[in-house]
């Protein structure tokens, strides 16, 4: 599992298109078998956020969040074996903690 924070003006953030203007994490992490699993960033940010993953060529919203005090932002999600890139968007700046993959 790797996590990498993602600048404004790296290649990554213009391949989003209009629909999301600022990835500011991509975390890559391989699945070896399939199952339930829970993608947990530990983040401050006061801004919504969300979580899409790229596939096919193009990038799905997996989960959404509103700012919460908690810190946790978890998404359960029924994952197949292979290897995954979830990107962190988030309207304004963000501190990332942690990101983490739990199997359930």
């Amino acid at each position: 599992m790797w996590l990498y924070p993602v600048s404004s003006s790296s290649s990554y953030a213009t391949n989003f298109g209009t629909q999301v203007a600022n990835p500011l994490a991509r975390l890559y992490v391989r699945i070896d078998t399939d199952g339930w699993y829970i993608v947990n960033f530990e983040a401050s940010t006061s801004s919504s956020a969300s979580l899409k993953y790229y596939s096919g060529g193009a990038y799905s919203t997996v989960a959404s969040w509103t700012s919460n005090s908690s810190g946790s932002y978890p998404a359960v999600l029924e994952l197949s074996a292979g290897n995954y890139a979830f990107y962190w968007i988030s309207s304004s700046s963000v501190l990332i903690y942690e990101a983490n993959v739990y199997s359930l």
